[in-house]
């Protein structure tokens, strides 16, 4: 399997899980809504199938504070999440959406923390599934 098969396949796998766990999160039928919800995993998608060959690169190579720059990646990303969805409900709110009210300044640096916790976890577990495989690749 070729390093941009590898690629695609993580940024599919990754799309489709999101999918599927917000998804189940949703109301059924999901709002009209939800198209951002799949744009915005599409997009987190496209990051992962670039950063992936990155990673294995760094597998290979041994690079120095690899896992940290993992860390910094998933980090990064979840805050850029936040931070477009944070647009978004301002947006509602200054539209007129429907939106209860806006957050406190905690609800905020919870919402940021959340989702930069979560962007870290899926940079480790992208990172590692990779390694596990490429690891297991040169052994056989």
């Amino acid at each position: 399997m070729t390093i941009k098969n590898i690629a695609r396949t993580n940024a599919l796998l990754f799309f489709f899980f999101w999918l599927l766990v917000l998804y189940a999160g949703a109301d059924h039928p999901p709002p009209p809504g939800f198209i951002f919800i799949i744009l915005l995993i599409l997009a987190c998608a496209l990051p992962v199938y670039y950063r992936v060959p990155t990673y294995i690169n760094w597998q290979l190579t041994g690079k120095e504070h690899r896992f940290l720059f993992v860390l910094r990646d998933g980090f990064l990303a979840g805050l850029t999440v936040a931070f477009i969805t944070m647009l978004s409900f301002a947006g509602r709110v200054i539209l007129g959406g429907g939106v209860d009210g806006i957050p406190s300044l905690g609800e905020t640096l919870i919402w940021f923390a959340v989702l930069a916790g979560m962007g870290i976890v899926n940079a480790v577990v992208i990172y590692f599934a990779n390694v596990f495989f490429v690891n297991r690749s040169i052994r056989h």
